[in-house]
């Protein structure tokens, strides 16, 4: 048998190689597919933002859309938006008794102007600071509308200090603000 297969691939080389190159690499794609598949299962990646939330309440990012047969889940789209909630729920969940505190997150894209293009970042309440925690490495909180805090990384790309004005871009218009603070993440929080 042996013999008869050793004869056939004098022959037959050509397809002996695209058979054993297409054996391969299915092979490694199976193993690509394996190992990507264990690392989801067995990954324990850290909370980044909203580390120090005992709880979180967010919105349905689900929508269903109108259909004939209400148990067709075929045509159901998860949403990858923030769905924002009602501004008063913060306040009724504040009032819960054994509730100690609720802060409301807001997120919205900003970018520094004038700073590059590495001076884009995400804008967020003052108060929703002690939820990454963030803490005060210079300068105070902010108490004005015309005052912000930058955190570490994006004061360093646009070279600003406490103190400096800055004009920062967000929700379609500009306006200039004064750096009250500098602020420092407990740990490493990836920009978006």
């Amino acid at each position: 048998m042996w013999g008869l297969a050793l004869r056939t691939l004098r022959f037959r080389a050509g397809s002996f190689v695209a058979t054993s190159l297409a054996l391969f690499f299915g092979a490694t794609m199976v193993m690509a597919c394996g190992g990507l598949l264990e690392t989801g299962i067995r990954n324990n990646a850290p909370p980044q933002r909203l580390a120090q939330a005992s709880l979180l309440v967010t919105g349905d990012r689900s929508f269903t859309l109108p259909k004939s047969d209400s148990d067709d889940k075929d045509d159901d789209v998860v949403l990858a938006e923030r769905v924002p909630l009602d501004g008063a729920l913060v306040d009724r969940l504040r009032s819960l008794e054994g509730v100690r505190s609720a802060i409301g997150e807001r997120t919205f894209d900003t970018a520094l102007l004038g700073a590059g293009p590495t001076a884009k970042a995400q804008g967020h309440a003052w108060e929703s600071a002690a939820l990454t925690p963030y803490s005060l490495a210079a300068g105070a909180a902010p108490t004005a509308d015309d005052e912000v805090v930058l955190d570490e990384g994006l004061a360093r790309r646009a070279h600003a200090k406490v103190g400096d004005r800055v004009e920062i871009g967000a929700h379609g218009g500009a306006r200039s603000y004064r750096v009250a603070g500098i602020a420092a993440a407990a740990r490493s929080v990836p920009q978006a």
